[in-house]
């Protein structure tokens, strides 16, 4: 887990969910859970983020979420798609 500004506590989980959980709002708790029903319920590894108000979210697999810490929502995902049949290098994929 990790904080933005004070303001936001931004959480990951074991099952892939990731919390934004608004800390300044009138009503302390408000929180947005952001999952994408197409993901597979892999286990976060690491959340940072940073002053200009981004957070990053990396997955034991190696995909990357980005979110919007002022408007609380999910920017886009980075995922790494691996060829392991045809032993292809792997490539990078930006889903909106």
């Amino acid at each position: 887990m990790d904080f933005y500004d004070d303001k936001v506590l931004v959480s990951g989980s074991i099952d892939g969910r990731v919390n934004l959980c608004d800390l300044d709002s009138e009503n302390q708790s408000r929180i947005y859970q952001c999952q994408n029903m197409q993901d597979r319920k892999i286990p976060i590894a690491k959340i940072v983020t940073s002053e200009y108000g981004i957070a990053t979210v990396l997955d034991i697999e190696g995909n990357c979420r980005l979110y919007d810490m002022i408007r609380l929502r999910k920017l886009c995902k980075i995922s790494c798609k691996s060829q392991q049949k045809t032993k292809q290098s792997t490539s990078w994929r930006m889903m909106p």
